[in-house]
């Protein structure tokens, strides 16, 4: 073979080289490119359950609030019904949450809401106990009370059940709801017996308070189910 086809020759084998070096190149670059993608869509994943999750506890956060501001409440404004018992030795009965419903503790009445508005509809015929109320870090949330279906209208209770509902918003407008039925059942009058109330959650959840001069035992039943914001 002559020098010169020899050369030739070397210059074919060094672009063949350059040739697959830059195949395997564009391979890895789209391989690191994949990888990339694919870390981000798992970091944006993982945020947004994240922000799920702090915005379901912000509105768990938000019933406990209010049962504890409404636990006090509900013994105050049935202190009558209560006095005539005990003066009777009877039972407690005639209770209500009326006083949640109608404008006269210091918040919008709850009203009506419109035929087939589902949840939110609900919600936003809902007396406004808490509103807006912000935990910080981006989460905040609201809590209505609403009658269940008892026949009286939306500002009367005659069954001594409400349905609270509490909305609330994470960052990147995440929102989460739950929805709790409320009921107050006072029995055992006794004029020595101090008030406790359980939050539904186990033992670990309490709200307890001792009264003085209580006159009867509450147990406030509250299941609770998920609704949709």
């Amino acid at each position: 073979m002559s020098r010169s086809g020899t050369f030739r020759l070397l210059q074919g084998q060094h672009g063949s080289t350059m040739l697959i070096a830059l195949i395997f190149m564009v391979l890895l670059t789209l391989i690191g490119l994949v990888a990339a993608n694919t870390s981000t869509l798992e970091t944006m994943i993982a945020s947004a359950d994240a922000n799920k999750r702090g915005a379901f506890y912000a509105a768990e956060a938000g019933v406990d609030h209010a049962v504890a501001v409404l636990k006090p409440l509900f013994i105050s404004n049935n202190q009558s019904q209560l006095a005539t018992k005990v003066a009777s030795g009877g039972t407690a009965g005639n209770l209500s949450w009326t006083f949640a419903l109608n404008g006269t503790a210091g918040v919008s009445a709850a009203t009506t809401p419109s035929a087939n508005s589902g949840w939110r509809g609900k919600f936003d015929a809902g007396a406004p106990w808490i509103t807006n109320y912000d935990l910080g870090n981006g989460y905040s949330y609201s809590v209505h009370v609403w009658n269940n279906n008892d026949g009286f209208g939306a500002t009367t209770d005659n069954d001594a059940t409400v349905i609270i509902g509490a909305l609330a918003t994470g960052p990147s407008n995440t929102r989460a709801a739950i929805e709790l039925s409320l009921y107050g059942n006072l029995t055992n009058i006794s004029p020595a017996i101090t008030y406790t109330a359980q939050a539904g959650g186990g033992s670990g959840k309490n709200y307890n308070a001792s009264d003085t001069g209580a006159i009867t035992q509450a147990s406030i039943d509250a299941p609770v189910t998920l609704g949709s914001p």
